[in-house]
Parts: C-alpha cells; structure tokens; sequence
C-alpha cells in the first residue's frame, strides 16, 4: 500500500469528501463523468479529480456502489485510513496556512 504525502491539494479533496460534498458517477445513468461535486455547482477541475483518484488509490477514499443505479451519482466517503490522515493533515494545514 502506497503513502500519499501531504499537499494542499490532497488536504483540500479529502476534506470535501469528508464533507459529503464529492459523489461518484459510474456513467450507467448519464455520461461517465467520474468525480463530480455532490451539488453540481461549478465544473471539476481535473487536477482535483486525478487528485481524488490518488486518494482512492492509496485507500484514503472510498466509492459506496450498494447502489447501481445512483441517480446523483454514488457516494464517496472517508475510509478509516482517510480519516486517520484527514486528522493528521489538519494539524499540517494549520500550521501552513498560519505561517
């Protein structure tokens, strides 16, 4: 299992998943879209989706398919892994963004 390293970027997505914000669209309702805002408020950056894939990579992040057919897309959520490192980074961030 690959470690993921601390970056604003990464800090940032794992807290929107924690957040509830991120969802997941497999493309079996609607065109593949993959990691999109829960909302559908602004365009994804693609630099934030590759980032979520790392997270799902390295097993900080998870996809919920229970369902197969999410209208909305499925849900993505924190894995124990993700919250530990969530917790982590929080300190980093703070430490960061106070300097």
């Amino acid at each position: 299992m690959s470690r993921t390293t601390f970056t604003a970027n990464r800090y940032t997505a794992l807290d929107a998943v924690n957040q509830g914000k991120i969802c997941y669209h497999n493309g079996l309702l609607q065109p593949a879209l993959g990691y999109d805002w829960v909302m559908g408020i602004s365009p994804m950056a693609d630099d934030l989706r590759q980032t979520l894939r790392d997270l799902w990579v390295t097993d900080l992040i998870d996809i919920d398919t229970h369902r197969l057919f999410a209208l909305r897309g499925h849900r993505v959520v924190i894995t124990t892994k993700g919250y530990r490192t969530l917790r982590d980074w929080s300190a980093l961030a703070r430490g960061e963004w106070a300097a």
